[in-house]
Formats: structure tokens, C-alpha cells, sequence
């Protein structure tokens, strides 16, 4: 009977009702032990002062003394610049120092350029330099110009008279040769050219007008070029 009893009380033990009873105890001693700070909050207040910092203590009155002594030094020597400050003492007799004047010379100026004075006024400036003389004035060349036959008629000093070609007198062919040439400064046949006329006339009055001369012609007192256009008449006699 012994036995049998005492292997019925071992199945027993391990029931999951015991199991969970057991768990259960444990949990309640856990949250006791984590109530009981709360159940005496002025131990955990006393424990939390301790671990402050506490405030510092006054100065005593020598070492407030000191310290501002220390301060007022440190001020009166920072240094202020751009600050005029109070000399503590003047001195009776003060020290005139004067300085020599200072020596100018004069370096010589590049061609072209004025060169300057060199003086100094007494207010420090350098006198002015002077402008620089104006360019010579340029006249330009006068253009060519036209001027009227009867002029141009009048002007003529030497005319030499074309030969009359034996091929057209013996053809019986007479006609008007028109020519274009410019009359030089010097007054001389310059750019002579062929306008129109018939062929056996035009080398005859290309020979003679080329020898023909004119009085040069004046503008504003000074020769110029006339372009002119020139007719030569070529007529057989009866």
C-alpha cells in the first residue's frame, strides 16, 4: 500500500494545475518586490537628493576683492586703437622736431608728350600739362570736274588738225568721231577712249587728239583734272 501511495502522490505533483499555482506564486513575489519602493516614496526621494549637485557656496568678501582688482587691471590695458586717450602727465618743455623738405627733380618727357612742370604748389598739386597743339590741316585733292564745250573750246592752246585717211576720201566717207579723254593738272590728254565713229576715220583722230593742249583749269586757285568728251569732224571738200 506504501507504494502504491506513494506513486499516486508523484503523478499528482506533476499536474499542470500545480505547475501554474507555482508560476504564479513567483509572479507574486515579483510585484512586491518591485511595489515595495512605491509604498515608501521618501526613501527614494532622499536617495534622488543625494545624487544632485549642490549649489556653490558665496565668496568670501577678500576674494571678491581680488577679483575685481584683477577685472580693473585687464581693462585699463586693452588696447583701443583709432581712440585718442588723455596723457596722465604733460611734460613743460616739448621737443620741436621739423623735417627738411623733401628734393623734386624733373625726368625728361617722351617725344610728343608735353612735359610736366615739375613745381608743386603749396596746396600739394601738380600743375596742369598743356594740351597738345593741333594737327595741321589736311586739304583734300579736288575731285575732277566737267566743265561746258565753249569753255573747254577756249582753253585749247594747241590743236593739231587730224589727216584726212586716203582710204575713206578715196571711199568718199566722212562722219563725226566722238572721243573721251580727261585734260591733266598740266593740262595734257590723259584717258583717251573711243566712243564712236566709223572705222576708217577713228585712228586719225585718236593720232591728233592725243598731241592737243589746254591751259590747266583752276579751282579755288588750284589746277584740277576736267573730264571732257571731244567731236572731230571729218568733211570731204568738193
Amino acid at each position: 500500500m506504501f507504494e502504491q501511495t506513494f506513486v499516486s502522490r508523484g503523478e499528482h505533483d506533476r499536474s499542470p494545475a500545480a505547475i501554474a499555482l507555482s508560476f504564479a506564486g513567483q509572479a507574486l513575489i515579483v510585484l512586491c518586490l518591485m511595489l515595495a519602493p512605491l509604498l515608501r516614496p521618501e526613501a527614494l526621494r532622499y536617495v534622488m537628493q543625494r545624487g544632485t549637485l549642490e549649489p556653490p557656496r558665496p565668496l568670501t568678501p577678500a576674494v571678491e576683492r581680488a577679483v575685481a582688482a584683477s577685472r580693473a587691471t585687464a581693462s585699463r590695458q586693452v588696447f583701443r586703437p583709432n581712440t585718442l586717450v588723455a596723457p596722465t602727465h604733460v611734460p613743460r618743455h616739448i621737443a620741436m622736431i621739423t623735417d627738411p623738405a623733401p628734393e623734386l627733380t624733373v625726368e625728361p618727357s617722351a617725344p610728343g608728350v608735353a612735359a610736366a612742370s615739375g613745381i608743386f604748389s603749396s596746396l600739394g598739386e601738380i600743375a596742369k600739362p598743356q594740351p597738345p597743339p593741333a594737327p595741321p590741316s589736311v586739304r583734300k585733292p579736288a575731285s575732277r570736274v566737267r566743265v561746258s564745250a565753249s569753255v573747254q573750246q577756249a582753253m585749247l592752246v594747241y590743236q593739231l588738225k587730224p589727216a584726212y585717211p586716203p582710204l575713206a576720201r578715196a571711199a568718199r566717207i566722212s562722219g563725226t568721231v566722238v572721243l573721251q579723254a580727261t585734260i591733266g593738272k598740266d593740262g595734257t590728254i590723259q584717258n583717251l577712249q573711243l566712243m564712236s565713229g566709223h572705222p576708217l576715220l577713228t585712228q586719225a583722230a585718236l593720232a591728233a587728239v592725243a598731241q592737243w593742249r589746254y591751259r590747266p583749269t583752276l579751282l579755288n586757285g588750284e589746277p584740277v583734272e576736267v573730264a571732257t568728251q571731244i567731236m572731230v569732224n571729218f568733211v570731204l571738200s568738193q
